[in-house]
């Protein structure tokens, strides 16, 4: 027995394919490339996103290493009179020089994010590149009359082969920047660690007897 709300969807998808058919075909295809555009766009803002999100975090490691600096400076400032004050001293170099190593790796893996180095997915596509600044300056041979006769003969056909080939060519970017990303996530993750035992040694170096 089909249930109400089955019947119900059925009947409206019905609709709705019943409607596509009637559509002119100026309106399908307005519509089909406001989808594609709209697409573009949002892969350009989890794109931007992800750069973003990048740039805070290498703004918290410079954060994070200048306080670290300044109370490093301030505890080894005071004498050490004791044996075990000098021991633990020493241990905070040495977790010191590992912070920094540390820093520095999360410091060059956030850089990989805003450059990505992603090779074309298909380097002899047919697409009539009219939106890629260096795809304009290669297919169209850095000429602004040849530019401009190619895009007033433009079909819808070749705006969506455009658009699409964009939106391939920008997921590999997002890819590649995903797994840079989740490098640099990880290592500071292992900075924040570091980090908190660091200062929990340098104020143990000046409580300790």
């Amino acid at each position: 027995m089909i249930e109400p709300t089955e019947l119900t969807e059925s009947t409206s998808i019905e609709r709705v394919i019943a409607q596509e058919r009637e559509m002119m075909p100026r309106d399908l295809i307005r519509q089909r490339v406001d989808f594609a555009i709209r697409s573009l766009l949002h892969i350009q803002d989890l794109v931007r996103f992800m750069d973003q999100k990048s740039g805070l975090i290498l703004t918290a490691v410079g954060i994070l290493t200048t306080a670290q600096g300044a109370f490093l400076l301030h505890m080894l400032s005071a004498v050490a009179v004791s044996p075990l004050q000098q021991g633990v001293r020493a241990a905070a170099l040495g977790g010191a020089l590992i912070y920094m190593l540390t820093a520095f790796s999360v410091i060059f893996a956030g850089t990989k994010v805003f450059t990505p180095s992603v090779t074309p997915r298909r380097a002899n596509s047919k697409a009539p590149g009219l939106i890629f600044p260096l795809a304009i300056l290669q297919k169209q041979d850095s000429n602004e009359d040849k530019y401009y006769q190619r895009i007033m003969l433009a079909m819808p056909s070749d705006m969506l082969h455009d658009l699409s080939n964009q939106m391939i060519e920008i997921s590999a970017i997002f890819k590649a920047k995903s797994g840079y990303l989740d490098s640099v996530l990880r290592r500071f993750r292992l900075l924040c660690v570091l980090w908190l035992t660091l200062m929990l040694l340098l104020v143990l170096s000046n409580v300790l007897p």
